[in-house]
């Protein structure tokens, strides 16, 4: 498709029959905008509508997987020595800690509570008006100014929990394209003799075992 060329902005109107023409280019300019965009969407939709289902297949298998492999690492997390970091041949598969956090107990302490009974045991972690100071509470447990015991003595514990991540490798991020994407790029026989990650006929080069 050409590109329309686009005309140089016309001077300020000098009388109103140019101020009438102007309007008359722009109703002309709006109307070309208007049926444009509706084709550009229509286009738009037709091209989301093609990719849309194999895109949606994908990410689902994707995030199976992914959420198989964080199930195993959990069951297997004493094997993630320091760093907490395992390296496999496709990616790299960590835990980190979560940044410390005050948080009651168990469900049947309430923060009211908690700071009733902070009143009474922890007042030094008590702001006026009465609050808890979370953030002097974590420097002192951070500083063992406080322990444990203590602040469950208050009905507060220190809570910190791991985030798994996994980080592919590049090469195992390659896509292998489809035997028609292959087909038509190398003009080659449709007689497929591998298979993708989702099972479809595959004549290109086979990237390293990666079983998905």
């Amino acid at each position: 498709m050409s590109k329309s060329k686009v005309p140089a902005p016309p001077a300020t109107p000098s009388s109103w029959q140019e101020v009438d023409t102007a309007l008359g280019a722009m109703c002309i300019l709006e109307s070309r905008i208007d049926a444009r965009l509706a084709q550009m969407n229509s286009e738009l939709a037709a091209v989301r509508a093609r990719h849309e289902p194999d895109l949606t297949a994908w990410a689902e298998r994707f995030e199976a997987l992914k959420a198989g492999v964080a199930e195993f690492a959990e069951a297997h997390k004493a094997e993630f020595t320091e760093p907490r970091t395992v390296e496999r041949a496709h990616g790299t598969l960590s835990f980190q800690r979560t940044p410390p956090a005050v948080a009651p107990l168990s469900r049947k302490w309430t923060w009211k509570k908690i700071l009733e009974a902070a009143e009474r045991l922890l007042p030094h972690f008590i702001r006026r008006p009465p609050e808890l100071d979370k953030m002097m509470i974590l420097t002192s447990w951070k500083d063992r100014q406080v322990t444990d015991e203590q602040l469950a003595q208050a009905g507060m514990r220190i809570s910190q929990g791991d985030i798994f991540k996994l980080e592919l490798k590049g090469e195992a991020r390659v896509i292998p394209p489809t035997a028609s994407e292959e087909c038509a790029a190398r003009g080659a026989s449709k007689d497929a003799t591998r298979y993708g990650p989702e099972g479809e006929a595959w004549n290109g080069p086979r990237p390293t075992e990666v079983h998905p």
